[in-house]
C-alpha cells in the first residue's frame, strides 16, 4: 500500500517559520481545513457550519484557532458572523497573503480537523491528531489509524 503524503513528510524539517508569522506558540491552537463543498466531486452538502460550531467550542475551551476557508466570500462571511468576537480578540486566524508551510504549522499544532484527507493524513504521519470529516469511507483512513496513527474519521452526524 502507497501513501503519498510519505513524499512531503520525509521531506519536512519543522521550522517555526510559520508560527512566528501568526504570532502563536507550539501546541496553543488548532488548525482546522473547510471541507471541498463546491467541488465537482462533492455531493455532500455544504458542512461549513459544523466547522463552525467546532472552532466556537475550541475557542471556548482556550485555544487559538488558524482557520483555512476554501471559499473565502462564502466562508469568510460566516466566520465574521459566526465568530466575529473571536477574530477582534485575535484568538482566530484567517491568514491572508501570509506563505505558510502546511506541514510546520500542522507540526506546531494541537489538532488538526480537515474536511478533507490530505492535511488529516499529514498531520497523523507527523504524530499530530487530526480529524478527517470527509463523509466518504477512505481504504488509506483505514490502514493508517490500523498503524496506530492518531487519525480519527468523523461523519458530520456523528460530530
Amino acid at each position: 500500500m502507497g501513501v503519498f503524503e510519505l513524499m512531503w513528510i520525509n521531506r519536512f524539517k519543522p521550522s517555526g517559520d510559520s508560527i512566528n508569522r501568526l504570532g502563536l506558540k507550539s501546541k496553543e491552537f488548532v488548525v482546522i481545513r473547510f471541507e471541498e463543498s463546491r467541488a465537482s466531486y462533492y455531493d455532500y452538502g455544504d458542512k461549513s457550519r459544523l466547522l463552525i460550531k467546532m472552532a466556537r467550542n475550541i475557542l471556548e475551551n482556550g485555544y487559538y484557532v488558524v482557520v483555512f476557508p476554501r471559499y473565502p466570500p462564502h466562508q469568510e462571511e460566516l466566520i465574521r458572523t459566526e465568530l466575529g468576537l473571536f477574530l477582534k480578540l485575535g484568538k482566530l486566524i484567517v491568514p491572508r497573503n501570509t506563505m505558510l508551510d502546511g506541514l510546520d504549522l500542522a507540526w506546531h499544532a494541537r489538532l488538526v480537523i480537515t474536511g478533507g484527507s490530505t492535511m488529516a493524513h499529514e498531520a497523523a504521519l507527523l504524530g499530530i491528531p487530526a480529524i478527517s470529516y470527509f463523509p466518504q469511507h477512505y481504504y488509506i483512513d483505514d490502514y493508517l489509524m490500523g498503524k496506530g496513527l492518531p487519525l480519527y474519521r468523523c461523519v458530520a452526524e456523528d460530530c
